[in-house]
C-alpha cells in the first residue's frame, strides 16, 4: 500500500494542492507466460519494417506427414523381420 498526502510547497511556502491520494496494488505472477507473437508491431495492428520477415510455425500437416511416414518404415520394418525369421526358422521334417 502507498499513501501520500499530496501537499505541494511552492517557492514562497505556501501549501498547494491539498489531496490525501491512497493506492493500494496487488501484484500476482501469472501462470503461464505470453507466447513470442505477442511482442511483435503486427500484434497491435501496426506494419512491420521493410525487410522483417517473421517465421511461420510448421503446419499440422507436415507433421502427420512425417508421424505416417515413420508408422509405414516401422511396419516395413517389422514385416521384414517377420519374414525372415519365418524363413530361417527350420520347417518340422527339414534338416
Amino acid at each position: 500500500m502507498w499513501e501520500s498526502d499530496g501537499d505541494w510547497v511552492t517557492i514562497d511556502g505556501k501549501v498547494k494542492n491539498r489531496k490525501q491520494v491512497r493506492r493500494e496494488v496487488t501484484l500476482s505472477q501469472p501462470t503461464s507466460l505470453p507466447a513470442d507473437e505477442d511482442f511483435t508491431l503486427s500484434a497491435f495492428g501496426i506494419r512491420e519494417p521493410v525487410g522483417v520477415v517473421w517465421d511461420k510455425p510448421t503446419s499440422t500437416y507436415v507433421w502427420i506427414l512425417l508421424a505416417a511416414g515413420a508408422c509405414a518404415i516401422l511396419a516395413f520394418g517389422f514385416r521384414y523381420l517377420s519374414h525372415r525369421r519365418q524363413t530361417a526358422a527350420p520347417r518340422e521334417g527339414q534338416k
